[in-house]
């Protein structure tokens, strides 16, 4: 038998600390899975420094050119290999030795493109939560749907009122007529008559 420790790859850890080159990063980005990343690198052609172009992944050289200006902007935290985050617009790094960290990247991605929210960064939860619904947003909502719960409520109350005095008004009604059309009868003297 297998000990827990034996199975666990400590994955979302090692995530935590994990360090991406730029073009790998822009490779992840566009959908490319891990194992095949080098792979598909090897067939781009490098247009400029550090950004590549691929035959079939359109979005890679794009997507290498934004994270450059990014970090040159200083919107993304740059780092070398070693994974020490600084200011990009500050320090100068060789676009060759840009790396930048799962963290930064995460933030970055989810400040400048809420929408995109690819799955190497970020789980299935983050994926399907909207970027402009925030804890403030949800309790603004939440109250107004108790709100319109209890307008609901009441009007279906006050639907069940009259129509209860609905039903009793043509109960009256059709009493009424019965008199009435006892009332037109006439009596078996009237008829003799």
């Amino acid at each position: 038998m297998q000990k827990p420790w034996e199975t666990d790859s400590c994955d979302h850890v090692q995530s935590y600390y994990t360090v991406y080159p730029v073009p790998v990063a822009a490779a992840l980005w566009c959908g490319v899975p891990p194992n095949e990343v080098e792979e598909h690198l090897n067939v781009a052609t490098q247009v400029h420094r550090a950004i590549f172009r691929h035959p079939y992944i359109k979005c890679l050289e794009p997507r290498c050119r934004a994270l450059h200006e990014a970090i040159e902007k200083g919107a993304l935290l740059v780092s070398r290999e070693n994974g020490k985050s600084f200011d990009g617009s500050q320090e100068h790094v060789a676009p060759e030795r840009r790396h930048v960290t799962r963290q930064n990247l995460k933030e970055w991605i989810a400040r400048e493109f809420p929408s995109d929210k690819p799955a190497f960064l970020f789980d299935e939860v983050e994926r399907k939560t909207h970027a402009a619904i925030n804890a403030d947003t949800f309790r603004a909502l939440q109250a107004d749907r108790d709100a319109l719960a209890a307008r609901l409520e009441k009007a279906k109350s006050e639907y069940q009122k009259l129509r209860q005095e609905k039903d009793d008004l043509e109960r009256i009604n059709q009493s009424l007529q019965a008199m009435t059309e006892k009332m037109n009868t006439p009596g078996e003297r009237a008829e003799n008559t």
